[in-house]
């Protein structure tokens, strides 16, 4: 019937002339229609011909064929029956290889794999993109917004500019002309000042106007596309579309105003009609200086740091003395120190100063009461296995533990592989759960801590976090390779964007992509190998915006792949060669703070290299791949490790929680 249906408007839309489509048809009086083209080859220049169907004379208007009534109907038929061309052969949609199916592909090339009707896939990728709009309108309201803020800015900027302008004349008209070259003088100092600031404005409203119509225009093709696609074709452009909403939703925006209208004009009070100088005109945030400090510095630890103040603002005779403040972000805990420089036109100055918390740093330069610099520098002050008046803390008494995870609030929950069970640790004390494991490794948290996930010998364990009750569980008692089988699984990490979960099959040297609840197995990547995109035994991971970190035990290096299509990026941490002294030994577990450094335990040293077979240590590493630096060491006291395995950091104060698996304990610190 569909095929009879598609001739009889194929015969419709054929010109009764040329025999072919219809191009730009018109209709002539007696409603019959032909092509343009047609229209000119029938008249011949002629002002009456006869139609061709029904020999009806028809007269050309004033100015030829041209000025015929467009057939807008059969425009519209054409475009309708062109956009629906070819999708009635279609019956599925493969959601494994993403391609559109027949009957005869589904059964042959596609046996086995998850499709459904391509109606059902139509309408649940069409939910998805319609919620990922939904961000991207959120986004762009938000860049809008901050340009409205830019805008105020720089409108301030110009309406102080012209109010201390007169301020200026004021008081310069007050002053004999002797004093009228120095005002002009001053006049083109407030403008090199405000200029500076209006630069630096208009250069943040413009980049907020590029990404704002970036947006837009994303946002537009998107709806465009939404609103004008068959099925077929939105269903066949999905990855195209999805990678143009991630790639607006992952660009940074940091649109907080670099510059404000903060200038004043301070008279000299001690003008007379000699004077050269009316006034003195500085930004609110000068004496203008820059800061250097140690490299890494650590809470409750003395760190140098140097200010370099210019002699050129403000113009004192001499330095007045200057008070550096630390405050913590967190907490707004501060200590202070006052350097009384002397009587010297521009210096640079170097003191010690204690970080009382760890986290972000505040440091605030201050001068006189009548100017203060107000130029914040913000550093990291990272968590020291040493700190000053804080000793280290452990938890004993555990059995060989081996994972750890985190709650929102602080609880811990403890993988103990010496008794094959889970430990719940908090301020009211410790709970066993009474689960069934073989040998326990990895732990992770689902989102809402209703879940948690555990890896056993060859399986993967979904918890209920409140009763202990096993939810599903993923491979089995015995080892494999195929048919949704593990070969010693360790460490499992959740992709806070699917919320899938992903499993080191560290002796299947892979990584395995399983669903969330059913535990059904989604995807996996990686092969056994030392090059880049292989495993040798993977094990510890994590998650960090769109980049997944991944533990390559036999590699003794970190992976870093994309999270989203699973794309190798770049190693960390990798020896030039087996015998060297640098990068990691070993490594098994690794965790990341808020500010992007990552830590990671290192087991023991490969056989046969020169470093130290007790090697048992943390390594410090930025996420980008710099190196800061390592601590530790093999031993049973308390600045030693000792096998090393599980680590996490507590998000709300920095805490670092190491299970220290040889020694029975969790360090903390």
């Amino acid at each position: 019937m569909a095929a009879r249906a598609n001739a009889d408007i194929s015969e419709i839309l054929t010109c009764s002339v040329c025999f072919d489509d219809y191009k730009d048809p018109r209709t002539i009086s007696c409603g019959h229609s032909f092509c343009l083209r047609c229209l000119e080859s029938i008249s011949d220049g002629k002002m009456v011909f006869e139609c061709p169907v029904c020999r009806t004379e028809t007269a050309v208007p004033e100015g030829g064929v041209s000025q015929y009534i467009i057939t807008f109907a059969l425009k519209s038929l054409k475009d309708a029956v062109e956009r629906t061309e070819g999708e009635e052969e279609y019956h599925f949609y493969c959601e494994k290889c993403r391609e559109l199916l027949t009957y005869q592909t589904a059964a042959t090339t596609h046996q086995g794999h998850k499709y459904h009707n391509i109606q059902v896939s139509y309408a649940n990728h069409l939910e998805a993109l319609k919620k990922s709009l939904i961000c991207l309108r959120a986004r762009t309201e938000d860049v809008a917004a901050d340009r409205e803020v830019l805008l105020q800015v720089e409108s301030d900027i110009l309406k102080q500019k012209e109010q201390i302008r007169e301020e200026i004349v004021t008081v310069s008209d007050e002053i004999i002309n002797a004093v009228r070259k120095a005002t002009q003088q001053k006049l083109a100092q407030l403008d090199k000042i405000f200029d500076k600031k209006m630069e630096t404005a208009t250069q943040q409203r413009q980049e907020s106007d590029e990404m704002l119509k970036t947006f837009v225009g994303i946002q537009e093709e998107v709806e465009h596309k939404l609103s004008t696609s068959s099925c077929c074709q939105l269903l066949s452009k999905k990855k195209e579309i999805s990678e143009q909403i991630h790639s607006a939703m992952t660009k940074e925006k940091n649109f907080k105003p670099k510059e404000k209208a903060n200038g004043k004009f301070v008279r000299n009070s001690s003008l007379v009609s000699c004077s050269q100088n009316i006034g003195y005109l500085f930004p609110k945030s000068s004496p203008r200086y820059s800061v250097k400090h140690d490299p890494v510095i650590m809470a409750g630890r003395p760190s140098t740091f140097t200010v370099s103040f210019s002699p050129l603002y403000p113009p004192y005779d001499s330095s007045p003395p200057i008070k550096c403040t630390l405050t913590s972000c967190d907490t707004r805990n501060a200590t202070t120190t006052v350097c009384d420089v002397g009587k010297v036109q521009g210096f640079s100055h170097s003191f010690e100063v204690v970080p009382i918390d760890r986290g972000e740093q505040l440091l605030t330069i201050t001068t006189d009461d009548m100017l203060t610099a107000q130029k914040h520098d913000t550093f990291i002050a990272h968590p020291s296995p040493h700190m000053r008046g804080r000793p280290l803390k452990e938890i004993k008494n555990l059995k060989k533990p081996i994972g750890i995870a985190i709650t929102k609030n602080g609880g811990l929950i403890v993988v103990n592989q010496g008794s094959n069970s889970i430990e719940f640790i908090n301020d009211t004390g410790r709970v066993s759960r009474d689960i069934k494991f073989t040998d326990p490794h990895g732990i992770a948290l689902t989102d809402d801590e209703a879940y948690f996930v555990v890896t056993d010998k060859h399986s993967v364990r979904l918890i209920k976090k409140q009763s202990g009750n096993v939810i599903a569980i993923a491979g089995g008692e015995k080892k494999g390779y195929k048919r949704n089988l593990f070969n010693n699984p360790t460490g499992v990490a959740i992709n806070p964007m699917t919320k899938q979960i992903y499993v080191a099959d560290t002796d299947n040297h892979r990584i395995v992509v399983l669903n969330e609840m059913a535990l059904t197995r989604v995807t996996e990547f990686g092969k056994k190998g030392s090059s880049s995109g292989t495993f040798d035994e993977p094990m510890g991971m994590e998650f960090n915006t769109d980049k997944l970190y991944i533990v390559n035990n036999g590699s003794s290096c970190i992976d870093v792949y994309s999270a989203i299509d699973h794309n190798p990026l770049f190693r960390i941490g990798a020896s030039p060669s087996p015998l060297s002294y640098e990068g990691l030994s070993c490594p098994s577990s690794l965790t990341i703070d808020a500010f992007g450094y990552m830590y990671i335990t290192e087991v023991t040293a490969p056989i046969f290299s020169f470093k130290s077979n007790a090697i048992s240590r943390i390594s410090i590493y930025k996420t980008d791949g710099q190196f800061v630096r390592s601590f530790g060491g093999k031993g049973r006291t308390e600045e030693s490790f000792y096998d090393p395995s599980g680590i996490a950091i507590d998000r709300r104060d920095g805490t670092l929680y190491v299970c220290d698996t040889d020694n029975n304990r969790i360090v903390l610190l």
